[in-house]
């Protein structure tokens, strides 16, 4: 199943917008169209050629944090860097609506987080806690399942769980289908990570619990035709059977990995699933072959680094 909405369906929803809202706010849910139906960097060209042109106040806002958006999709926090300065001169004009100061404030918190500065991120969560509610839809979901990331980088893993469960939850609310496709996928790593950390019972319950999710975020991806998940979804199943002893189902996984991440232009880290084949070699004896993959990883690794 794809996320392919038929030219009518599309047709009468812009309509509907042009007959509320201005040129330039219609244009900015055309491009959300775009950049949620995988074509991120034709995005990110037309946002940049909006921005040129005179913007009320609010339409810059939501054009620079969706600007920011592609950015980090494509790039990481790397990309973002120089949106940062950008980012806080806005927030702090006057008159800017409620949803566009959630809108920059989520994205700083992101930015600060994956940069691993988490004091300053976490004044930017703060601010968002006290300015948001269930009510406020996308903005609620994209806070809460970006302050589970920050948990889980400061290893709080069950209270990451919980705020990605509501962003979760909150993302299927207002069918915000990459929301919903990296909430599971984020639920599967969590879940894989603390099966990897516990023994006995509760390493298979952790461990089967991911499994689940990372299907479930396997399945979305049909729906939300994103790139790199076609990678990531492989990558994480693989990583799980792995630790579940299921040694060919991850073989099967990561190959798959492996050939779609080799074929993704902007995928930065597909040497993570030639590391992964290196650790199940090594869990089934083949010494030799686990050596030969982390050699390719390094040279894929630093052939990234060097572009």
């Amino acid at each position: 199943m794809q996320f392919d909405p038929s030219p009518e369906i599309v047709a009468d929803y812009l309509n509907n917008l042009r007959s509320h809202r201005s040129s330039q706010a219609v244009r900015l849910s055309e491009l959300t169209l775009l950049m949620q139906s995988g074509h991120v960097e034709a995005a990110l060209e037309q946002l940049r050629l909006l921005k040129k042109q005179p913007l009320a106040l609010n339409d810059l806002a939501h054009t620079e944090v969706m600007i920011t958006t592609a950015l980090d999709r494509l790039y990481g926090s790397y990309g973002t860097a120089k949106q940062v300065e950008t980012l806080i001169d806005l927030y702090q004009q006057g008159g800017l609506s409620k949803i566009n100061q959630a809108r920059i404030l989520v994205r700083l918190a992101r930015y600060y987080t994956l940069s691993a500065q988490y004091p300053e991120a976490s004044q930017y969560f703060k601010k968002l806690k006290a300015l948001l509610s269930p009510e406020d839809g996308l903005e609620f979901a994209q806070y809460h399942i970006n302050y589970g990331l920050y948990l889980r980088r400061q290893n709080e893993l069950e209270r990451a769980i919980q705020h990605t469960l509501i962003a979760h939850e909150q993302a299927h609310i207002v069918e915000w289908w990459y929301g919903v496709q990296a909430t599971q996928s984020n639920l599967a790593l969590m879940y894989a990570t603390l099966g990897a950390q516990s023994e006995g019972a509760a390493r298979q319950m952790y461990l089967e619990k991911a499994r689940d999710w990372a299907i479930k975020g396997r399945e979305t991806t049909a729906i939300t035709t994103q790139g790199e998940d076609e990678a990531d979804i492989p990558l994480l199943l693989g990583h799980i059977h792995r630790l579940l002893k299921e040694y060919a189902k991850a073989r099967e996984y990561l190959r798959e990995a492996i050939t779609a991440a080799s074929t993704i232009p902007s995928y930065q880290d597909w040497w993570e699933s030639l590391e992964e084949m290196a650790l199940l070699e090594e869990d089934i004896g083949n010494i030799g072959v686990a050596a030969e993959l982390r050699l390719k990883a390094e040279e894929v690794k630093l052939r990234q680094q060097m572009k």
